[in-house]
């Protein structure tokens, strides 16, 4: 629904076509790492569903390892990597520049999971611990919006509020830079529609509302090695600034720049360099995020957004079955014609394109990964050309007719 909001075309050409759907044989790493860090997460909550209380140090570690090496394997088997750079001007700078050697880029990844999730665990966890239960994580739901209609969908998490025994979602997103854009967005996202009826349908009680759980990877502004053109996420989970004073003596400091208590602009002086704190702060990220916690409570907070609960009216829901009954009606009866080989203007007309995001996709940094489908030569063969493979369905009883 959401790829139909965007842009029927790219529905239709990542759901419907040939009755499967296709996605591109190269890995989006921004898509990979999100399911990395949503697999750390879920599993972590299946331990605080089954026991009730908090992980340890040693079984976060347990978990973020498992999805490292998920995260890894992922880009090993992927033909290389989907968001190539863009060389216009304007777009370079939100870019990954994507070289021969791509270790660095894994290598980065598996450090921002860890500062997350390692992140998230101290300053999100207890806090939401202290309020909920965890009832489920990552189940499938459906619900039957018709006899020929079936929804499905898996929410990140069910969690029941301790007070009353309300029903709340978890929503864990990934966001590269929080403004207020993005958290006034939520308040009409469809996600927080489409996962509450299925539940109360299954369960019979009624949902209280949605908790969106952020987790910043900041902009892609840091360019390590200095000068390799290597973008790397600018996030104070994963990076420090040094000064070596000889000997052992060392100075770590969290920011570049800040404002003191009269509200005048700081910045460090002299001597200090930018660091990879996996590679040089003692004990690594788990230590770094700790000094953080206990030296730099806000920033650390910060990089966690947490809007307040979103929760719906009866008229939203009812509204939204509304819209997705007709619009699935529309879509099924347009696919009878383009499978029949009797398309005409139907693809035109049902799966129209929407040319906003097509040069420049915000979602992925990137063109539309479906940009040289519409406006290439690969829409004529989209296997046959080598850069599109049929679709994995994203829940296991998922059909397409």
């Amino acid at each position: 629904m959401e790829v139909d909001a965007r842009c029927p075309r790219r529905l239709y050409w990542e759901y419907y076509y040939d009755g499967k759907g296709l996605q591109p044989v190269k890995i989006n790493q921004h898509l990979a790492f999100g399911s990395a860090a949503h697999e750390a997460i879920a599993d972590i909550l299946e331990y605080c569903r089954d026991l009730d209380m908090l992980p340890n140090s040693e079984q976060v570690s347990m978990r973020v390892r498992a999805a490292q090496t998920t995260l890894r394997a992922e880009f090993d088997k992927a033909k290389g990597f989907q968001a190539a750079t863009i060389l216009e001007e304007g777009f370079d700078g939100e870019m990954i520049q994507v070289t021969d050697d791509q270790t660095w880029m894994v290598d980065h990844y598996c450090d921002l999971l860890e500062g997350l999730v390692v992140g998230w665990c101290l300053v999100r966890l207890p806090l939401l611990m202290q309020q909920y239960r965890v009832v489920q994580t990552e189940a499938e739901e459906r619900l039957q919006l018709s006899p020929e209609l079936m929804f499905l969908s898996r929410p990140d998490a069910i969690f029941e509020r301790r007070t009353d025994g309300a029903l709340v979602i978890l929503s864990l997103k990934t966001v590269s830079q929080v403004n207020q854009m993005w958290l006034e967005n939520f308040k009409t996202d469809q996600q927080t529609i489409s996962e509450v009826l299925p539940i109360e349908a299954r369960l019979g009680k009624e949902v209280a509302g949605v908790q969106i759980e952020g987790l910043t990877k900041g902009a892609q502004a840091v360019d390590w090695p200095k000068g390799a053109g290597h973008k790397h996420h600018a996030s104070p989970l994963i990076w420090g600034y040094l000064k070596e004073e000889g000997g052992l003596d060392e100075d770590w400091q969290a920011k570049w720049e800040w404002k003191d208590e009269a509200g005048n602009n700081r910045r460090l002086g002299k001597g200090f360099n930018r660091q990879r704190i996996s590679e040089r702060y003692p004990g690594g990220i788990p230590e770094w995020i700790s000094y953080l916690y206990q030296t730099e409570n806000e920033l650390l907070r910060a990089q966690f957004p947490s809007p307040p609960l979103i929760s719906r009216s009866a008229n939203e829901l009812e509204e939204w079955q509304a819209q997705v009954k007709y619009r699935e009606t529309e879509i099924g009866n347009a696919l009878v014609h383009i499978n029949g080989g009797a398309a005409g203007n139907v693809l035109a007309q049902v799966f129209p394109k929407h040319t906003t995001g097509c040069a420049y996709d915000a979602q992925f940094h990137s063109k539309c990964p479906c940009y040289s489908l519409c406006w290439g030569s690969q829409g004529a063969d989209p296997i046959g050309c080598g850069e599109f493979q049929y679709r994995v369905p994203n829940h296991p009883e998922e059909t397409t007719k």
